[in-house]
């Protein structure tokens, strides 16, 4: 069950990763309207690039701006999803053990005094 959730996880995780790409590719495909022609000297690659760097910060702003939205709507699937059905379940489960143990400490706090008695008379040899 554990490999299963981990798998799952590791798959939602790339999913959110890969998917905001696409829309970007789409945009950038629409915009485009004739092929690019092929650099001629080392001027026209240097203008490119700069060209390049320049909107290469906009397009990750974008992209992370677009993951983070689709991040923070499964991290609120999935705290719903907890706070729904999987935590009443741990927290019966909790006081269950809870009344369990705090029955047994009430038990072994009454033989405490009796107890540290007769340790203290053992270690002092009366």
């Amino acid at each position: 069950m554990r490999k299963k959730l981990s798998h799952f996880l590791i798959i939602l995780s790339i999913v959110g990763l890969i998917l905001p790409n696409f829309s970007f590719i789409q945009a950038a495909n629409q915009q485009v309207t004739q092929p690019p022609k092929i650099p001629e000297n080392w001027d026209e690659i240097l203008t490119i690039v700069q060209k390049a760097l320049n909107i290469f910060p906009t397009v990750i702003k974008g992209a992370w701006q677009e993951a983070l939205t689709i991040w923070r709507k499964m991290a609120n699937f999935f705290k719903d999803l907890w706070n729904s059905y999987i935590w009443p379940k741990i927290e019966k489960i909790w006081i269950k053990i809870l009344s369990i143990f705090g029955k047994e400490v009430e038990m072994r706090k009454e033989k405490l005094p009796g107890e540290l008695e007769k340790e203290k008379k053992e270690l002092l040899g009366d």
